[in-house]
């Protein structure tokens, strides 16, 4: 028996799964244990989509969500795939090789574009046809499935529902790679896809919209109103209506002296805004799939675009990760299981590399220029790329002196070092404050100043001061590193 250092007996580890979703434990599904599959957890789907996913597929046809989430799924296989071995050994190696070269016979980015509606939907199952070459189990495609045909048990087995097997027959293992993403929990095997979050922005629109062609039928022209005297006869008013007809579709009419037609037009209030709701709902829809608005609408400055820019592909990476390590797990483990015995599995990834702005790093290395410090030639080409030399050097004009060669070179003082950052920094200084002095050369009252300050903060692009302020923070951190070591 094993006891802890206060010689009190340590309770060995409980080997068993305990907490399963298997013959009706799990309370939250009531009693599953008769049933066949188990049912998906998400509410909208089950009572407001009557647990059919094709409610779901009606989403994309939405002209917001169909190109926000095309520019997600676009955006993971637009980066090139690796497969990496296990470890340098060589069975490792070559495990790595076979994968790759069965990798390279498929379609890779198309399987990923398709496997990827499992972060819409929830799930995503694609069928592996394996094959035999040279003695070995090889890949010869997958095909990705629709969602709507599969079920799962309550065992986990997947089912395929048939027209003679209704309630799904047990598929066999090491058949299906299953995708599954975006549950809270691993008691759903179904996930919880985009579209559960999508189907309440995208009903609101579409009502809105169908509400807002209603208004602009009815209140896009004015109302035609007749008006006919007391004992008029009946053969009068029917005269009236006919006229009133006419004047939404004839150019011309015709009607008796004692008849009268007006036209009433609706004032609209400021409460009828329709277009204003349909771009809030375009912009939530744009939030759940890319988590932010601007790469699908318009923004409002170069660096909150940026900023956009990177949290979209911040979720492209998790996409690519998360399907990655799934394939791993399943197709890429069962392959090597077959054909390598006893060899650690490759791992394949989606290269995402942050390529540096080199438009930021050629305003920070003339800021830091200005300050009196240049990067060396091999920094440059590592940076830049090319071939480089330097620059010959101009003539010194006649008179001039010369410096004796060795002259030691005046040292960087916390007054020099000031001097030189304000004459780096004072471009950008000067560029912002043209900015307003047209503002108060053009404004006519203070009131104007005030609101058209917001405007123009958003619009000035601080990266030449930016750059000339860590241009000058880094010089002064490398002068003082020097002058320690030297102390």
């Amino acid at each position: 028996m094993l006891v802890d250092a206060h010689g009190r007996p340590i309770t060995p580890p409980d080997l068993e799964e305990i907490a399963t979703t298997n013959d009706g434990r799990d309370v939250t599904r009531g009693y599953v244990d008769a049933l066949d599959y188990l049912r998906p957890q998400d509410k909208i789907l089950e009572q407001r989509c009557r647990g059919d996913w094709e409610v779901y597929e009606e989403l994309l046809r939405d002209d917001q969500v169909q190109p926000a989430w095309q520019q997600r799924r676009l955006a993971v296989v637009s980066h090139e795939w690796v497969v990496e071995p296990a470890s340098e050994e060589p069975a490792d190696v070559e495990a790595a090789d076979f994968v790759r070269e069965q990798l390279a016979q498929v379609e890779l980015d198309r399987i990923t574009f398709k496997m990827l509606s499992g972060v819409f939907f929830g799930y995503s199952v694609g069928e592996c046809l394996w094959g035999e070459d040279s003695g070995r189990v090889v890949l010869r495609d997958i095909r990705v499935r629709k969602q709507r045909r599969f079920r799962f048990s309550p065992k986990g087995e997947l089912l395929l529902l048939t027209t003679r097997s209704p309630r799904g027959e047990v598929m066999p293992d090491r058949k299906f790679w299953i995708f599954s993403c975006g549950a809270d929990d691993d008691d759903e095997p179904y996930g919880r896809g985009l579209a559960h979050h999508l189907y309440w922005p995208c009903f609101f629109k579409r009502n809105g919209l169908r509400y807002w062609a209603n208004f602009l039928d009815k209140f896009g022209d004015p109302t035609v109103i007749g008006k006919y005297g007391p004992g008029a006869t009946p053969e009068e008013k029917q005269l009236l209506k006919q006229v009133v007809a006419a004047v939404r579709n004839d150019s011309g009419i015709t009607m008796p002296e004692s008849m009268q037609i007006t036209l009433l037009e609706s004032a609209r209030s400021a409460g009828g805004d329709f277009g204003a709701f349909v771009d809030r709902m375009d912009a939530s829809i744009a939030k759940v799939i890319v988590s932010q608005t601007m790469t699908t609408d318009d923004g409002s400055s170069l660096a909150q675009s940026k900023t956009h820019l990177s949290v979209r592909d911040q979720v492209v990476k998790s996409d690519a990760d998360l399907l990655c390590a799934s394939f791993n797990a399943q197709v890429i483990a069962w392959l090597v299981d077959w054909n390598f015995p006893g060899s650690q599995p490759p791992q394949v990834w989606r290269r995402f590399v942050e390529t540096e702005d080199l438009g930021a790093r050629a305003h920070r290395d003339v800021a830091v220029s200005q300050l009196g410090y240049r990067p060396t030639i091999d920094e440059v080409r590592e940076v830049y790329g090319g071939e480089w030399e330097p620059m010959p050097q101009a003539a010194a004009p006649s008179g001039m002196p010369e410096f004796a060669e060795g002259e030691e070179e005046v040292s960087n003082t916390p007054e020099l070092l000031e001097a030189k950052l304000e004459r780096a920094a004072a471009p950008a200084l000067e560029q912002m404050i043209e900015e307003v002095r047209a503002l108060l050369e053009e404004s006519t009252s203070l009131e104007e100043v005030r609101d058209r300050l917001i405007d123009i903060y958003a619009s000035v692009d601080p990266a030449g001061l930016a750059d000339a302020l860590a241009g000058g923070l880094l010089v002064a951190d490398l002068t003082g590193r020097a002058e320690a070591a030297d102390a």
